[in-house]
């Protein structure tokens, strides 16, 4: 059930990054947990590209120390936080075309995701190190778009 809800919010989600219109969120912030720790919804593209690339570090290293249940609690902030990366990039100004290439990444770092929380809830999925190519060069392509 729990994987079911999990995937339930996964597609609300892809579907509010790829609607028409620009999304309903609100400006002020709402602090959230990551792996335990409080803090704030990021501001921009950068900060959330940022703080993404650490999210993952974080699974990896959790995955790596057999950290599970943190694992589990931090793949979950990465998809949350794979929601703001696309409504951000719209804020941000990025040329339409821009924006549908980060959304694209957005939707490949869920699959990849998601397929490790497969895992992590002892379903078939996949292991973070099958995915960690992939994800780093995920990631590196939003680095990119930060650069420019």
């Amino acid at each position: 059930m729990t994987r079911l809800a999990f995937g339930v919010v996964l597609c609300l989600s892809l579907l509010s990054l790829v609607g028409c219109g620009p999304a309903a969120h609100d400006d002020h912030h709402h602090g959230h947990d990551h792996g335990g720790e409080k803090h704030a919804h990021p501001e921009t593209f950068a900060a959330a590209v940022t703080e993404l690339a650490e999210l993952r570090d974080h699974v990896r290293d959790a995955l790596a120390k057999k950290e599970t249940q943190k694992a589990d609690e931090l793949v979950h902030d990465v998809g949350h936080l794979l929601e703001e990366v696309g409504e951000l990039a719209e804020k941000e100004k990025f040329a339409p075309a821009d924006v549908l290439a980060i959304k694209s990444v957005v939707s490949e770092l869920t699959g990849h995701f998601e397929e490790v929380d497969k895992q992590l809830h002892g379903e078939k999925g996949k292991s973070y190190d099958e995915v960690a190519k992939s994800v780093d060069a995920a990631i590196a392509k939003l680095t990119e778009r930060v650069k420019k």
